[in-house]
């Protein structure tokens, strides 16, 4: 998902899959196997509207898809998003959708 352009640059997936195993390697000893990832194009996501707020995004994203919940949020809610992510960051706990 690219929130900012919405179009999906498989160079740059493919690339950014690559990083990941060998950061993993050198962090961890081993690759991060990731052939077997599937690489998927949403329809219907949320986009920014600036250059800034993409690691709240990507964060969102990552949280909405691993629990399986529709994108309910937008550029609107970036800021109130974004206090809640400090929240969760000093006490170490997710708060529920």
């Amino acid at each position: 998902m690219d929130s900012l352009s919405g179009c999906p640059d498989h160079e740059i997936v493919q690339e950014s899959m690559e990083f990941m195993k060998y950061a993993h390697l050198a962090e961890r000893g081993y690759a991060l196997e990731v052939d077997e990832w599937v690489s998927i194009n949403l329809k219907g996501y949320p986009r920014q509207t600036n250059d800034y707020d993409c690691g709240v995004f990507v964060c969102k994203f990552a949280q909405y898809v691993n629990l399986k919940t529709s994108f309910d949020f937008d550029q609107l809610d970036m800021q109130l998003l974004t206090t809640l992510m400090i929240k969760e960051i000093f006490t170490g706990s997710l708060l529920d959708l």
